[in-house]
């Protein structure tokens, strides 16, 4: 099936491992992942339980497991209004299977599908799983329904029609999608409140404790959108009105009690009605006065402990408040004995770090006492950098000091410094350009004189001709009235001679045959003596010299490589043979690496190898298999191990020591075909530990569902 999983499968594991059928990383799987990532449901509405039993083969102790990680999973719709035993029932699921799955909702055998079918018009009619309908998306590939078994109509139709379940029959049943009392906007609560009294606080405990925790955020986005299902899915409204007069916002409390009057009047089962309720849990009093007004005979009823609604009323202390539960006293702090020998004792900033034998001494010391002989005090900031503008008597002054000074008299404060140069403020400098040519003249050529020998090679050249005027190509034609047309027919000499001799016509062209290879090397090959025809064809004097003459005094070629060195230059070098860099003289490669490495693969493993023997020799395993083994790596045992092919006494052998001795040898021979008809893990004809032991499963399940199964599985093969 060509499927492509969205992103939120993706990022769904558990979903993608029920998929798949990988019953061992499914079950390691949740035992990792959290409740929300257990409950996580994809595209179509489908969680993990709802895949896991479209496989009819899943592992009997994974669905109890599934089912203990999700009991709600069991009554949770998809998107297309399939429950999991729908899906079970379709599947071709076993009778343990099924049964367990009606154990966990007894409801569900009642509940039919969108198209009508109840689990037991499901199992008689031998309805197939329709991945169209399941999944509802357009472009998906159905699933080979060739393939599906369902069982026999005694064990499963017994199941299914022997349920405790007994629907009420003044109250309808309809399905609900994922949801377990208000399509999803229902948890469990552990909620109770505090009394004065230990009868009322346990009375009120309980009470809390039987209603369920509704999402009151989805409640009232689907009440503001006028959702028509929403007066439907609430499966108790006398405990919804409980939970909604405690934690409900008012508009929701207000809508819930216009639904549901007469849950005002329905004691819970320690005898509280919702007005006890709301007057321990000190509510508003809008809320009270609403519940007055559906039913004002509650203000004198009584709980079953005889306790009245003025008795109910909570006097909060002090020590309950909200702030004193936000408030937490400060942690005391450590002695001053101990203290100092800690390294916290310096944390503050500008602590002087000090021994600890020596603080005791330090605190009667003046920190800051000078020694030595002090010097006199030089200029302060303040009188160099003064922090403000100075007066006039002060600018005045200080110009007066500084009139001594070279460079006030050269350049005065203001003026640039003059070194007495003059010059004419009119003159200019550079040369006057000349005035360039008009851009319209650049543009637009002004038009010359043409000649007539002009024109006409421009005729000739470009072909350019006055508008309307005629081409004339020159053609030189004969008089037509004297002009003959067609070749002299010349008269033959020799006659007969000439046909049977014809070399000694000088008319007849003397035609010598030869190869085309000889041709085609005198037109391609160079010849001797000449050079070779290019095709260029420049008519050039036999003593014609190509190139650019030298100029005079420049080196030839013959100087060029014997060269021109005087007697000190041909010497050799005086450090020939002798160290110059000093240092390091060995050369050494530049991506060398030091040391002994980590892992030995150079060196041959012993064969007998020590236990204090940690070196790694490049068989040991990576970080991967250190921080996640396998199942049975603390055993020694790999999972390439459970893949491996076997022979059929090998596998009999192995499972009759692991306790399975018990079962005859026939239907062994038969367990072991049928493992090798299995392709998941070994190709056809053979088979694994892992085929063998899913074969085996199966037999041992339909042995515990009792003869009937057991003859069932023989048939199959």
């Amino acid at each position: 099936m060509n499927y492509q999983p969205s992103l939120v499968q993706q990022q769904l594991p558990l979903l993608r491992l029920a998929k798949i059928c990988d019953w061992g990383g499914l079950r390691k799987a949740v035992d990792k992942a959290s409740q929300d990532q257990i409950e996580a449901t994809d595209d179509y509405g489908m969680h993990v339980l709802h895949w896991a039993v479209t496989e009819a083969n899943i592992p009997l102790g994974l669905l109890e497991y599934l089912i203990r990680a999700f009991p709600h999973g069991v009554r949770t719709f998809s998107n297309g209004g399939f429950l999991p035993l729908h899906l079970a029932l379709m599947a071709g699921a076993s009778v343990i299977r099924v049964q367990r799955l009606v154990e966990s909702f007894p409801q569900s055998t009642i509940l039919p599908i969108p198209s009508g079918h109840t689990p037991i018009m499901i199992f008689d009619e031998h309805l197939p799983m329709d991945t169209q309908a399941l999944k509802r998306a357009d472009g998906q590939q159905g699933l080979a329904a060739a393939k599906i078994h369902v069982w026999g109509n005694i064990l499963v139709g017994h199941v299914l029609r022997s349920s405790s379940y007994r629907p009420d029959s003044n109250r309808p049943i309809k399905p609900r999608r994922h949801s377990t009392s208000m399509s999803g906007l229902s948890t469990t609560s552990s909620s109770a409140a505090t009394s004065s009294s230990s009868s009322t606080a346990s009375s009120l405990r309980q009470s809390s404790e039987e209603c369920p925790s509704f999402d009151w955020r989805e409640l009232s986005r689907r009440m503001s959108a006028n959702d028509p299902t929403l007066d439907d899915i609430v499966d108790d409204r006398a405990k919804l009105l409980l939970m909604a007069v405690m934690k409900a916002p008012f508009d929701l409390f207000q809508w819930i009690l216009s639904l549901c009057p007469e849950c005002t009047r329905i004691p819970t089962s320690s005898g509280w009605l919702p007005l006890h309720v709301a007057v321990a849990h000190q509510v508003s009093t809008r809320r009270l006065q609403k519940l007055l007004e559906v039913y004002p005979e509650s203000i004198h009823a009584l709980t079953r402990q005889g306790e009245s609604n003025a008795g109910l009323k909570q006097t909060p202390s002090a020590n309950d408040s909200s702030a004193a539960c936000l408030n937490f006293p400060a942690r005391p702090g450590t002695p001053e004995a101990v203290r100092k020998f800690r390294k916290s004792y310096f944390a503050e900033p500008g602590t002087r770090i000090v021994h600890p034998g020596l603080i005791d001494d330090v605190k009667h010391i003046d920190a800051t006492r000078k020694f030595g002989i002090t010097s006199k005090n030089s200029d302060h900031v303040s009188d160099i950098m003064p922090a403000k503008v100075p007066t006039e008597h002060a600018l005045i002054t200080q110009q007066k000091l500084e009139a001594l000074y070279m460079s006030s008299k050269r350049e005065p404060l203001g003026t640039t410094y003059s070194r007495g140069h003059h010059f004419d403020p009119t003159a200019t400098f550079g040369a006057p350009s000349e005035p360039s040519d008009v851009a319209k003249d650049v543009l637009y050529g002004i038009p010359f004189n043409e000649t007539a020998e002009t024109k006409a090679l421009y005729k000739r050249s470009h072909g350019s001709c006055d508008p309307g005027e005629q081409k004339n190509r020159q053609y030189a034609n004969v008089d037509l009235a004297k002009a003959r047309f067609g070749m002299h027919k010349r008269k033959d000499e020799g006659g007969v001679e000439a046909i049977l001799n014809p070399e000694m016509d000088d008319h007849v062209s003397k035609v010598v045959i030869a190869k085309k290879n000889v041709e085609d090397m005198k037109n391609t090959m160079d010849m001797l003596g000449k050079p070779r025809n290019l095709g260029f064809n420049h008519a050039t004097s036999p003593d014609h010299v190509f190139g650019v003459k030298h100029a005079k005094g420049c080196a030839d070629a013959a100087l060029t490589i014997h060269g021109s060195y005087s007697f000190e230059e041909q010497q050799p070098d005086a450090d020939l043979g002798k160290p110059v860099n000093r240092g390091w003289m060995n050369a050494t490669d530049e991506h060398r690496s030091f040391g002994v490495p980590s892992i030995r693969s150079d060196v041959a493993p012993p064969s007998k190898r020590s236990i204090a023997d940690a070196q790694n020799y490049g068989d040991d395993v990576n970080a991967h298999e250190l921080l996640y083994p396998n199942q049975y790596s603390a055993l020694g045992v790999e999972d390439a191990e459970f893949t491996t092919v076997r022979t059929k006494a090998f596998l009999t052998n192995l499972f009759s020591k692991m306790g399975y001795d018990e079962i005859p040898p026939d239907v062994l021979d038969q367990v072991y075909v049928r493992a090798t008809l299995r392709t998941e893990y070994t190709p056809k004809g053979v088979a694994s530990i892992q085929d063998f032991r899913v074969v085996l499963n199966d037999y041992l399940d339909a042995r515990d569902a009792g003869p009937a199964a057991v003859g069932q599985w023989k048939a199959q093969l």
